[in-house]
Order: structure tokens, then sequence, then C-alpha cells
């Protein structure tokens, strides 16, 4: 007898379609259940954390209602329907993208706060927001250091930015 384990493509499938119902309810329910099953079954087909299953979910919808509407896999009804205009669902999407991109970046830089605060964008019922404040400051400050220029226009950077004076000596 072989026990399922969490990555296995049905578990990570069924956690990630209940991900999106949510995010689904808490952006004014751009789509239908319906609508966003079938589109996971159009692109969620192998075992992965659930982050990257959010990725890709969120690109190949935003790609797939570009194109226009999802068709029905079983093949018994006709197109499943949006429940806003199509540009408007594709905005929410690419918009869910970019903060799952921003969540995994700020992850990826040992920024554990701020990846959260920008997953809580996606998901605010179920990811308490956090205060990556501190940690951008740390990052602005280590760029500055190294000699990057992330901060110069902020006239963050300490000796780097040369004051000047607007009226006359």
């Amino acid at each position: 007898m072989r026990l399922i384990s969490w990555d296995d493509t049905n578990v990570v499938f069924a956690r990630t379609v209940r991900l999106l119902k949510n995010w689904n309810g808490t952006h004014s329910k751009p789509m239908c259940s319906w609508n966003i099953k079938a589109l996971c079954l159009g692109c969620l087909d192998e075992p992965m954390p659930l982050i990257n299953a959010l990725q890709i979910f969120f690109t190949y919808a935003a790609d797939e209602i570009d194109k226009g509407p999802t068709p029905d896999p079983a093949d018994a009804a006709g197109p499943i329907p949006l429940n806003m205009p199509r540009a408007d669902v594709h905005k929410r999407l690419r918009t869910a993208r970019k903060y799952i991109d921003l969540a995994i970046e700020h992850e990826m830089a040992g920024r554990p706060l701020s990846a959260q605060h920008a997953l809580h964008q996606v998901l605010p019922e179920l990811v308490p927001d956090a205060d990556g404040t501190q940690e951008e400051a740390d990052r602005l400050a280590r760029t500055v250091r190294s000699g990057g220029t992330a901060a110069t226009g902020l006239a963050l950077a300490t000796g780097l930015v040369t004051p000047t004076r607007a009226w006359g000596d």
C-alpha cells in the first residue's frame, strides 16, 4: 500500500485550488470556481511547492484569459463565464502573479518578512501581514556599503550625494 505524500500532484492540485478560491473570494470574485479548476487542470500536472503552483497558475490563467473564454474541459457545456470583464480578470491575475514573484524573490534573498508582506497581498485572510521595513532598510544599507547605488536617489547614501544650495552664497 502506498501512502499519499504531501508533495503528490493530487494534494498540490487540491490545496492550490483551495488557495485560489480564497484569493478569488478576497478579490471581488473575478472568476467562478469551475473556471479556477479548469485552468488548474491545464497547468498543474506534477508535484511542486504551493508557492510555485500559485506562480504557474497566475501566469497560465492570465495568458489563457487573455486569449478568450476558458473552454469546459468536460465538454459538457459552453465556455466558462467570468464574473467580471475579461480585462479586469486579466489585470487581477497579473497583479497576483507580480506579488507571488516578489514573495519568491524576497524569500530567496533572505527577507522573510518582506516575502510574507507580498504574499499577504494575494491571500490576506490566510497570510498575516508583516512589516518588512527594517529588512528593506538593511538591504539598502548593504547595497550602499558595497558600493551600489540603490539608495543614492533617495539621498540616503552619505558621502555619495553632494549637497547643493539653490540660493546664492
